[in-house]
C-alpha cells in the first residue's frame, strides 16, 4: 500500500507555546497571529500576597473639575472603551483628554504591548465579559469623534514604576466624561491584564478601592478571576485596607453610606444595563472560487473573518465534502477579527469537493455561511478513502499520519487539559469559574483538530454564493 497523504498540511505548524509564553505575547512562528489559546489557570506571582503590586490612582490636578458631581452627563449606554494597544506619545496637554493622547499622570513614550493578536483579544474578551451586563462597548479601534475613554496597555519608555496601572483619581458619575489611564506589560496573562484594566477606568468612573479581594477595586493584584461584585464593602483609602470615605453619592444610593461601595450596582446606576449585541459577523471564503479547476493535489484556502465588534472572537467551522471521501472532513477553531486565513490543503484525491464555512461571534449570532464547490485532477493522491478515514482518529497527527499536523494538542483530546486549565475556558469563560480568555482551537471528538491557519491583514471580503445556516 502506497504511504498515507495527509489531508491537510498547514503552512504554519501552530504547535501552541506553553501557557506561559502564549499569555506572555510571545509570538509564534509567524508575529501575525494563531489560533486563540486559553491562559494557564495557575496564579503568577502578582496574585499572591508577597508579590501583588499596588494599582494606584493619580491625584487631580487643580484646574480639573470637582469630582463630586451628582449629575450623569450622558446617555445610559453610550459609554466607549477604546484599549489602545499600539502605545503612543503622551502629551502634556494640562487635561486627560485620550483624543490628543493627554495626560497628567505620564509623559513620555507607552511601548506598543507585545502580545500578538490572539492574546489582544483574549484580553479584550475577558475585558468584555466583565462589563457585559452594563452599556460599556469595547473596541481597539479609535473613535473618529466623541467621548471615550482610552486605556494605554504597555510598558513606559525609560521608566519601570513598581505599580501595575494607574489612573485619575475618582470622577462621580464619569462625570468628566472620557479619560485616559494606564495599565503596565506586568502579567503573563489576559485574565491579570484586563484585571488591572479595569480597575484602573473604574476609577475614572468613579469608583474607589475596597477591601474586598475578589472584587475589581480591591487596591493590589493579589487574586484572581476578580469581577465586580453586586455586594457593598468597605472603602479603603491605602493597601492597608484602611477605611475611608468616598465621595460620590452613587455609594449612597447603591449602599446607603459614602464609606460603602456596590461596583456592580453602581455601574449599572452610571452607565445603565447592556445593549444586546444582535449583529451577525461577515465571513466569506476567498479561495478557491466557485467552479475552480485545480490542477494537482495542492490549493490554499482562505477565508475572510469581520464583525461589528473589533477585535472580536470567531467561532468557525469548516467542513470538506466529496464523494471521493469516506467522510466529510469538519474542522472547529476559533480566531481573532478581523483577519484573512490563508489555509495550504493537500493530497485530496480526484473529484468533486465543496467547502462550507460557517461561523459565530462571541454573543453567538451566526453568520451567512459560505460555500464553493471545485473540481479537483490530475492530484496523483491515494484514492483508497484511508488518509481521510484515518485523519480523524488520529491522537493529535504524532505518527504523521493525521489530518493537521497539529501541535495545538499533545493528546490528541480537547485541548483544554494540555494547557493544565482544568477547565473549558471558552467563549463563554467556563463552567469551571475560569475567566481567562478564550480556550480555542480545541478538537471535537470524532472530528479533526485545529487547521494550521496564519492571520494575515484583511484586504477585503469577496462575497460569494450564501445559504443560510441550517
Amino acid at each position: 500500500m502506497a504511504p498515507r497523504t495527509p489531508l491537510l498540511a498547514p503552512l504554519l505548524l501552530l504547535a501552541l507555546p506553553s501557557a506561559t509564553a502564549a499569555a506572555s505575547g510571545s509570538p509564534a512562528a509567524d508575529p501575525a497571529t494563531h489560533a486563540i489559546t486559553a491562559d494557564t489557570a495557575e496564579p503568577e506571582a502578582i496574585d499572591t500576597p508577597a508579590h501583588a503590586l499596588e494599582i494606584r490612582t493619580a491625584p487631580r490636578p487643580a484646574s480639573e473639575p470637582a469630582i463630586g458631581a451628582d449629575v450623569r452627563p450622558q446617555q445610559l449606554g453610550a459609554k466607549i472603551l477604546f484599549v489602545n494597544f499600539e502605545g503612543g506619545e503622551m502629551n502634556a496637554c494640562g487635561n486627560n483628554n485620550p483624543q490628543d493622547n493627554c495626560s497628567y499622570i505620564f509623559n513620555g513614550t507607552v511601548l506598543p504591548f507585545s502580545g500578538d493578536a490572539a492574546i489582544r483579544a483574549s484580553i479584550i474578551q475577558v475585558v468584555r465579559k466583565r462589563v457585559a451586563d452594563f452599556g460599556i462597548t469595547i473596541t481597539d479601534t479609535r473613535p473618529g469623534s466623541g467621548d471615550y475613554d482610552m486605556e494605554m496597555v504597555g510598558n513606559w519608555q525609560g521608566s519601570n514604576p513598581d505599580f501595575a496601572g494607574i489612573a485619575p483619581a475618582g470622577d462621580c458619575w464619569d462625570n468628566n466624561g472620557g479619560e485616559t489611564s494606564f495599565t503596565l506589560e506586568v502579567s503573563t496573562s489576559p485574565d491579570a491584564i484586563a484585571e488591572i484594566m479595569l480597575q484602573e477606568l473604574a476609577h475614572t468612573w468613579g469608583l474607589d478601592h475596597v477591601d474586598e479581594q475578589q472584587d475589581l477595586l480591591f487596591p493590589t493584584t493579589q487574586g484572581s478571576n476578580k469581577t465586580f461584585r453586586d455586594e457593598c464593602y468597605q472603602v479603603v483609602g491605602n493597601t492597608e485596607l484602611d477605611p475611608t470615605s468616598g465621595n460620590c453619592d452613587h455609594h449612597v444610593q447603591a449602599c446607603g453610606s459614602y464609606s460603602q461601595q456596590n461596583s456592580y450596582a453602581e455601574l449599572l446606576l452610571i452607565f445603565g444595563e447592556s445593549i444586546p449585541d444582535t449583529t451577525a459577523p461577515n465571513i466569506g471564503i476567498l479561495e478557491p472560487g466557485d467552479g475552480d479547476v485545480i490542477e494537482g493535489e495542492e490549493f490554499n484556502l482562505r477565508i475572510g473573518l469581520q464583525d461589528d465588534q473589533t477585535p472580536a472572537v470567531i467561532n468557525t467551522t469548516i467542513t470538506i465534502e466529496s464523494d471521493s471521501l469516506p467522510e466529510p472532513f469538519v474542522d472547529d477553531a476559533a480566531y481573532a477579527s478581523p483577519s484573512e486565513l490563508t489555509l495550504p490543503i493537500q493530497g485530496l484525491p480526484d473529484g468533486e469537493y465543496t467547502i462550507t464555512l460557517e461561523a459565530t461571534d462571541e454573543s453567538d449570532n451566526p453568520a451567512m455561511s459560505d460555500s464553493v464547490s471545485f473540481t479537483i485532477q490530475g492530484s496523483g493522491a491515494v484514492d483508497e478513502g484511508t488518509a481521510s478515514s484515518a485523519d480523524s482518529t488520529d491522537e493529535g497527527g504524532s505518527d504523521g499520519e493525521g489530518t493537521v499536523a497539529d501541535g495545538d494538542d499533545d493528546d490528541g483530546d480537547d485541548d483544554d487539559g494540555d494547557e493544565g486549565s482544568g477547565t473549558d475556558a471558552g467563549l463563554d469563560g467556563g463552567t469551571g469559574g475560569s475567566d481567562r480568555g478564550c480556550a480555542c482551537a480545541h478538537g471535537t471528538p470524532g472530528r479533526a483538530g485545529p487547521l494550521g491557519l496564519a492571520m494575515l491583514a484583511v484586504i477585503g471580503m469577496l462575497r460569494r454564493r450564501r445559504r443560510a445556516p441550517s
